[in-house]
């Protein structure tokens, strides 16, 4: 991925999709979770070919999906899933809520730990179910993980299901396997689905490892679901298409009957750009990779200049930086920076609690933008 590849400020702001069309083209939005660099090759031609050939109809129908992610799950994690139990969905908030739907009643307890992706709290509204935060534990050097004294304890007060982030957006942490083990042993032992929404799991940097969830061993592939799609790593997201596995038979027969229905709802362009990225891709995802690498350093560089009293741990996956600028303004600094700034972050507060005196950045765009970002962000807070 060339530095120069990423478009100008200006001709991002004719773009079309949300990320440019939220705000007036004053502010920079750095906030929603899609990239600003170009797509992969193959996708594109995919795509033109579908187009070329006026085949634009129904897209419920793609075996191809299947192999092509088990493929990819093989080559990427050392998994490999059953292309029988991949089912097909419009986007990955479809398949939480959907699963809820099917394993769930109104008014169960589901599970969460923030600071996490706040739409988890709006599937668990959707489905009328009652939302237990078991928080993650914030270590003293800055780390995060699982809180297994506290999942245990919600598990046995009668926690129907839980949604795990993994990898974990917004704080850019992975789940160790040993975690896993655990929190598969402790939903087996307290009869709890796990819905493991592992989105950004391609974007995981070197010397990191990721594990999926139904890849552990049988108490995960008993208790587990994943809900995943290739939108994410790939930045396709506005083509609707995503992914439901399982590894255990009596789940796999009731996504069966689910599929019948909605898999009808999904994009054919999405579809195919799925398959084309996870059979197609890995040297753009690769390269994409990299880029980013030198982007997460490049925040924490710029932070250091400019912002020194800012905290920031470079995330083990992901685009987004999450970082603490409670020393500059405690009080919703996202809100105050697209005011002042005109820079708009999300607000960290909307992930959950400890969230409080947080941003995310979005940092999938070019160095140009991230320093203009920064560098705006700190002439704010300095001329206070």
């Amino acid at each position: 991925m060339d530095k120069t590849s990423v478009a100008s400020l200006a001709d991002l702001h004719t773009r079309k999709s949300a990320k440019w069309r939220i705000f007036d083209s004053e502010i920079i939005p750095l906030g929603l979770a899609e990239m600003d660099l170009p797509i992969a090759e193959p996708i594109k031609a995919a795509l033109v070919e579908l187009v070329e050939k006026s085949d634009l109809g129904y897209g419920g129908i793609a075996p191809e999906l299947g192999h092509a992610f088990s493929g990819f799950a093989s080559r990427r994690w050392g998994w490999q899933p059953d292309p029988q139990q991949c089912w097909l969905t419009t986007d990955v908030a479809v398949a939480g809520i959907e699963t809820l739907r099917l394993f769930c009643a109104p008014g169960d307890s589901i599970g969460l730990s923030t600071p996490v992706y706040h739409e988890f709290v709006h599937w668990i509204d959707e489905v009328s179910g009652h939302a237990v935060d078991i928080p993650l534990l914030h270590e003293p050097g800055g780390n995060w993980r699982l809180d297994l004294n506290g999942i245990e304890a919600a598990f046995a007060s009668g926690v129907k299901a839980y949604i795990l982030c993994n990898p974990h957006n917004p704080v850019g942490y992975i789940p160790s396997r040993d975690e896993l083990e655990t929190l598969a042993d402790l939903a087996d032992e307290h009869n709890v689905l796990v819905i493991s929404d592992e989105i950004h799991a391609p974007l995981i940097y070197a010397a990191q490892s990721f594990t999926p969830y139904l890849g552990i061993n049988a108490q995960s592939r008993r208790t587990g679901v994943c809900i995943t799609s290739a939108s994410k790593a790939w930045n396709t997201a506005g083509l609707k298409c995503a992914q439901i596995i399982t590894h255990d038979e009596q789940r796999g027969e009731a996504f069966a009957h689910f599929s019948e229905h909605k898999s009808w709802r999904a994009s054919l362009l999405g579809a195919w750009a799925n398959i084309v990225a996870y059979s197609e891709c890995e040297t753009w995802l690769d390269d994409t990779i990299l880029y980013l690498d030198e982007n997460r350093k490049l925040v924490q560089k710029l932070l250091e200049q400019h912002l020194p009293q800012a905290r920031y741990r470079l995330p083990d996956c992901t685009y987004l930086a999450w970082i603490d600028l409670s020393a500059y303004w405690a009080e919703r600094p996202a809100t105050y920076l697209r005011e002042q700034a005109k820079i708009a972050f999300s607000e960290g507060i909307d992930f959950g609690p400890a969230g409080a005196g947080h941003v995310r950045l979005n940092f999938a765009t070019s160095p140009e933008i991230i320093t203009e970002a920064i560098t705006r962000s700190a002439k704010v807070f300095l001329s206070n």
